[in-house]
């Protein structure tokens, strides 16, 4: 198990799931899509301290990264 490893979904208010979010890190470089089923992961730095996602369409939203890391479901709203 690597504990630097974050995963999850990025999903619709509706429960659909949003294919090629961008998730990133706040203040990095690090960043990565979700997938056509809206799932995402990788690895992120040791302070990490937030997510913003962001997707055309929707509002972009920032999420506290806690640890440890689980999986996250992250809703966007239109």
């Amino acid at each position: 198990i690597n504990p630097n490893e974050l995963k999850g979904f990025v999903r619709s208010s509706s429960g659909q799931p949003i294919a090629n979010a961008l998730v990133r890190i706040k203040d990095t470089a690090a960043e990565t899509y979700t997938n056509t089923k809206g799932e995402f992961k990788f690895e992120i730095p040791q302070a990490s301290e937030a997510l913003i996602i962001s997707a055309p369409g929707f509002q972009t939203k920032e999420i506290p990264i806690t640890r440890p890391l689980k999986p996250l479901t992250i809703i966007l709203e239109k």
